[in-house]
């Protein structure tokens, strides 16, 4: 179920959230050296994210963050399959760039 806080102004709102265990675990960074990591990281989902759905989301990201916004409610059968269809992607992106070294 989608909570209803996920719901703004008629759209759905997706949260994602960069930690360093998954993407720097065992390297020794400073904060800076993180900050710039994590928004490398954040450009490249964002833009993989927008790149793939288009002009049905708007992908949003700062330092660890990273939101997602499909423009319309999820409604029918499709909806539901578009909403996964984010997920499974996100999922991928992260398990690439969690192996990248």
């Amino acid at each position: 179920m989608i909570k209803k806080e996920n719901y703004v102004n008629g759209n759905v709102v997706l949260r994602f959230h960069l930690n360093k265990g998954t993407f720097f675990e065992g390297k020794e960074m400073s904060k800076e050296e993180l900050t710039v990591g994590f928004n490398r990281l954040n450009a490249l989902f964002v833009g993989f994210t927008q790149a793939s759905f288009g002009d049905q989301i708007n992908a949003q990201g700062k330092n660890q963050d990273i939101t997602v916004t499909i423009m319309k409610p999820i409604c029918t059968a499709e909806d539901i399959d578009f909403l996964i269809s984010i997920i499974n992607s996100m999922y991928n992106a992260y398990l690439v760039a969690a192996n990248l070294n």
